[in-house]
């Protein structure tokens, strides 16, 4: 940390780029800032900008907490842009934020922030806000702001590219007329999926007391899996032992009996 309460990230592959787009280093606590992000301004000098530390998980549920793909919390920070230092103190650090979600499509080739907000998504009629929870709209602490208790209720399919992006941009008044462009951070695409269909959701990777069905190619109650269970093949451990014990030729012809 130096003494303008900033911590310093090193270097990294788009230091010789004058115009990055992505940043993908570490800052000095560890964290991992991963590709994904846009920041987008409205014209002029950026000076800051939101980045998303991590990235949300390739498949979220309707309803549930919206995660990282492995559980954690997404976690956006504050930077300045010049030299990729996380800013940690003064009315930076403690800054509003708002979150939205655009369509999966959406590359942030027009930078503008009023191009982002054409893009910013609603809630189809008669359905709920796209997005719920005490934390669409948060301060920063120290720089940092986990994103939690918050969801989205409804399924990416009706958008042309099937997918979402969630944004961050700060909306404080006061730091925004004294720094009109700070960037907004544009997560990666990721699909939603009705919650519904969770109960169906494959495991990556498969536990061995998971049911068969959970391994792909075996759909739940599918002729695949009644063959399977009917040879006492009910779990991953199961199929497993079936396999080491008679090989995956003789295994596929277990799954595939009866079947023309």
């Amino acid at each position: 940390m130096d003494g303008k309460g900033k911590s310093k990230m090193p270097p990294n592959d788009d230091d010789h780029n004058p115009n990055p787009k992505r940043t993908r280093s570490s800052s000095s606590s560890g964290e991992r800032i991963e590709s994904g992000e846009e920041a987008i301004v409205e014209g002029g000098v950026e000076k800051f900008k939101l980045v998303f530390c991590n990235q949300p998980a390739s498949t979220i549920f309707t309803n549930n907490k919206i995660k990282a793909e492995n559980g954690e919390a997404l976690v956006v920070a504050i930077f300045d842009a010049t030299t990729n230092d996380i800013i940690r103190t003064g009315l930076m650090a403690s800054a509003a934020v708002e979150l939205g979600l655009v369509n999966g499509d959406y590359d942030g080739t027009n930078r503008s922030v009023s191009e982002l907000n054409r893009n910013v998504l609603s809630a189809r009629e008669g359905k709920r806000p796209l997005m719920h929870g005490d934390g669409i709209k948060f301060l920063l602490e120290n720089g940092y702001g986990p994103i939690n208790c918050v969801c989205i209720t409804d399924n990416s399919s009706w958008t042309k590219s099937k997918k979402f992006r969630i944004i961050a941009k700060i909306i404080d008044e006061k730091i925004l007329a004294m720094f009109p462009t700070i960037g907004v951070a544009v997560s990666q695409s990721f699909r939603v999926m009705d919650h519904r269909g969770e109960v169906n959701k494959k495991h990556h990777p498969p536990s061995r007391e998971d049911e068969v069905w959970r391994l792909e190619g075996i759909g739940k109650d599918g002729a695949y899996h009644k063959n399977l269970s009917s040879h006492g093949i009910k779990n991953v451990g199961d199929f497993l032992l079936k396999y080491h014990e008679i090989g995956s030729a003789l295994l596929k012809k277990v799954a595939q009996q009866n079947q023309n």
